[in-house]
């Protein structure tokens, strides 16, 4: 006797983008908290900080940028110079 074809369907799941604001924040702030990390808002202090670490961060990277530049620009002229 032949085996009758058994198909699985998968339930429809909503997609996450569809759920709640309200919904997400509180499954994020449970990921959060089952991770030991906090979930307070950071302070005007922290803040601060933060924002001087990430203008220095970006400080740097401009410089390395216009270094780069600047190296690129005088090889492109030392290849036009021997092209003449």
């Amino acid at each position: 006797m032949p085996k009758a074809k058994i198909t699985a369907t998968k339930p429809a799941r909503k997609p996450i983008h569809s759920l709640p604001p309200e919904v997400l924040e509180q499954a994020a702030q449970g990921w959060l908290q089952s991770h030991g990390i906090a979930a307070t808002p950071p302070t005007e202090n922290q803040k601060e900080i933060a924002f001087s670490q990430l203008s220095e961060s970006l400080d740097k990277v401009l410089h390395q940028i216009k270094a780069e530049l600047n190296e690129l620009r005088s090889r492109i002229a030392r290849l036009e110079s021997k092209k003449s």
